[in-house]
């Protein structure tokens, strides 16, 4: 696995990560994450569902909110967060009180855990029910064949897209990369991807 603190350009703007932590995997979708989304929406109750290997240092990055970690398997990675529930995230409603999230982010789950259209639609009903109104759901996923479920735009959910300022869209797609992947495949395979986030808000 490699590290680095090499620097991406985003709509013509260089990102410096020099000042983030080294024990990250350099990928242009970690870098989006990291450096734009997660100071974006580091605010109030946050929720941060699909904590893994490569995100377990995630706490650290939320220094102004509460931030809770949600992943369905118990992992040394999730008990870094102050708190966390091993939880599957199809069941958000059942654990936590109807408006309870300022913000979501749901990343690195689609493929990986919610592999059909049906899980996909539960998650996005049960995070619509324990976000604030004007609450934004960010929803990213890889964008490759091997890993990509159905699009959202094709699912019955509530949820509507949001504007996010700094990208001028409501979905942002990174430069493409390659990526190891073992989740049930006999042996490692390497995909090349896009991540692809969605931005969405609550009315």
């Amino acid at each position: 696995m490699h590290y680095t603190t090499t620097n991406i350009t985003v709509h013509g703007t260089e990102i410096d990560n020099s000042h983030l932590l080294k024990d990250r995997l350099a990928l242009p979708d970690r870098i989006i994450l990291e450096n734009i989304i997660i100071p974006s929406l580091d605010k109030g109750t946050v929720c941060f569902i699909g904590v893994s290997k490569h995100n377990g240092h995630y706490n650290k990055l939320f220094k102004h909110s509460e931030v809770h970690g949600i992943d369905i398997t118990r992992t040394k990675q999730l008990k870094r967060f102050k708190n966390f529930k091993v939880l599957d995230a199809r069941l958000m409603h059942t654990e936590y009180p109807e408006e309870f999230f300022d913000h979501i982010i749901c990343y690195g789950v689609a493929g990986y855990g919610a592999d059909d259209t049906k899980s996909v639609e539960m998650i996005f009903d049960s995070c619509y029910k324990v976000i604030k109104k004007n609450g934004v759901f960010v929803w990213g996923f890889a964008d490759c064949d091997e890993k990509r479920i159905i699009d959202p735009v094709f699912i019955n959910h509530k949820f509507k897209p949001i504007i996010f300022e700094t990208f001028g869209t409501w979905r942002y797609q990174s430069a493409r990369y390659n990526i190891k992947d073992e989740y049930k495949w006999s042996i490692e395979k390497i995909l090349e991807t896009n991540a692809t986030f969605d931005f969405y808000t609550k009315e």
